[in-house]
């Protein structure tokens, strides 16, 4: 079995709800020395199209709820054999899911992926307040704020914090991030954020482009 497989059935774990089969793929890469990164990201195009189907609403909580167990299965298996990336300076990352909204599941990928990356990431959890996010920017003096949210009606949520941002000065220094499946990049444009992607892997190359 390829790589490519091999991969595409840990994905296709996460779409069935197949906990036992997820833990058993990833334990598999691990045992091949396989692309770790490589292997998250699976998961993540997984969980995607999870996100997609709950959105469009072609699967409700429950369901969505096993795809994330199979998940976080899977990553607990791969995070520790994760190679980090040696910085001499490095950045800090506020994360958070917005308020309004308590899955973490994209939020937790990304998270793990910038860890990986050699970021040092704050994870404010799920449901975050935008005063919440805009007050540990200061306090942790962090280079760039990620928000995520999987729901139509939280968006408005990441435009306050980034309004928020600017009206304190704090942006365009501090660079804001969002992401999640209704996320645009039209919508990242008008509350002037400066970082959009599709995937983990796409948004963490443009966290190293930003904050270098």
């Amino acid at each position: 079995m390829t790589s490519y497989e091999i991969f595409e059935k840990l994905k296709k774990a996460v779409i069935d709800y197949d906990e036992k089969k997820a833990i058993e793929t990833a334990t598999k890469i691990v045992e091949q020395k396989m692309d770790i990164i490589a292997a998250i990201e699976a998961l993540g195009e997984g969980m995607l199209e999870i996100a997609r189907k709950y959105e469009n609403s072609e699967l409700f909580l429950p369901e969505l709820l096993l795809s994330s167990d199979a998940m976080y299965a899977a990553l607990r298996v791969l995070e520790p054999h994760i190679n980090i990336v040696k910085r001499d300076v490095k950045k800090k990352i506020v994360i958070g899911t917005i308020e309004g909204d308590v899955h973490d599941i994209g939020k937790n990928i990304l998270k793990t992926m910038l860890t990986a990356a050699g970021f040092r990431v704050v994870d404010l959890g799920r449901d975050v307040p935008a005063e919440k996010f805009v007050s540990e920017v200061e306090k942790q003096g962090a280079d760039a704020v990620a928000m995520s949210t999987l729901m139509t009606t939280t968006m408005k949520n990441m435009e306050r914090v980034a309004n928020l941002l600017y009206e304190k000065g704090l942006a365009p220094k501090v660079k804001i991030a969002v992401g999640g499946a209704p996320v645009s990049e039209g919508f990242a444009d008008d509350v002037g954020a400066h970082i959009y992607a599709t995937n983990a892997i796409e948004a963490v190359e443009l966290f190293k482009r930003l904050l270098r």
